[in-house]
């Protein structure tokens, strides 16, 4: 997930310099799609490389300089791979998660290559609508997830995707035009 998270993101950023360097212009409303994009793909990114990858490696270097003896550093690796597993959703356990991730970062991909079409109305309409759907399902999980099970990697994910509330504003906004 790490690789495919940094490739999305560097994709999305390779679409937003082709649309500052093109003649062309492109439709406002699929460059706001690539910003939206972009932000929830950096925060999962942010996500996997600090609260992920470093803080157990950070808690692994700690076990291994406080120990010589070889089975509490076996036990200290088992640890620290079971925690990368479960903390970036590749346990079994997770699976909904992961291909809601899966298909976060395909939708990413998705949108950098709408930069080299010439995406129509209705293309970019079907792709704001599977972002919208997206982000309401992985919050709706996430927030489900998190307080069923009192996840803490669950809780930090949620964290970071809507640190600021810019998600769940968005979907209260949009609560409120349904009515």
């Amino acid at each position: 997930a790490v690789v495919s998270t940094q490739s999305t993101g560097l994709a999305l950023q390779a679409a937003w310099s082709t649309s500052t360097r093109s003649e062309d212009r492109f439709d406002h409303r699929l460059l706001n799609l690539r910003s939206n994009v972009a932000y929830l793909i950096d925060n999962l990114q942010y996500y996997l490389h600090v609260d992920v990858l470093e803080t157990n490696f950070t808690e692994l270097i700690n076990k291994l300089n406080a120990t010589q003896d070889f089975e509490q550093i076996r036990k200290a690796h088992r640890f620290f791979l079971g925690e990368i597993l479960a903390w970036s959703f590749v346990s079994n356990e997770l699976n909904s998660a992961t291909r809601l991730i899966d298909t976060v970062i395909s939708l990413g991909f998705q949108t950098a290559r709408m930069f080299e079409e010439d995406p129509d109305e209705i293309q970019i309409t079907k792709l704001e609508s599977n972002y919208n759907f997206l982000v309401a399902h992985m919050l709706k999980m996430l927030e489900s997830s998190a307080s069923r099970q009192h996840n803490s990697f669950m809780n930090q994910l949620l964290l970071r995707i809507d640190y600021n509330g810019f998600f769940t504003q968005v979907r209260a906004q949009k609560l409120e035009k349904k009515r």
